[in-house]
């Protein structure tokens, strides 16, 4: 069995945004909002961002949009930069495969947070 694997259910923040890098490498940007309950009715939110490379990103590209909901299958991938003299450690998950759960805005039912930016 692998070692890094990371499986999520979740919904896009915003539209993916695709990019190219210096290499001429296609990859596809998003955050996926990954809802919990607990408790009492509580609910708690964590945004994965999310990059998905190659041919598979034109797929996530065409079909993926605010509000759609996959699973996703990935590595986690960390790192860090420092910005103004201070260290920051960053993560994200290098998506290897996606699936479909609903490619619709979400229903009342299913809210989504009106920002996809982490909390943090």
């Amino acid at each position: 069995m692998p070692r890094n694997v990371f499986i999520f259910r979740g919904r896009l923040g915003k539209d993916p945004e695709a990019g190219v890098t210096v290499n001429q490498k296609e990859y596809v940007r998003f955050n996926l909002a990954v809802t919990e309950k607990y408790g009492r009715g509580q609910v708690r939110t964590d945004w994965i961002p999310c990059v998905i490379w190659g041919k598979l990103s034109h797929v996530a590209s065409k079909y993926l949009g605010k509000g759609s909901e996959i699973y996703v299958q990935g590595k986690l991938r960390t790192g860090s930069y420092e910005k103004n003299g201070v260290k920051h450690k960053s993560f994200e998950v290098w998506v290897d495969e996606f699936d479909f759960v609903t490619t619709k805005e979400p229903t009342q039912d299913t809210p989504l947070p009106d920002d996809d930016t982490p909390p943090f």
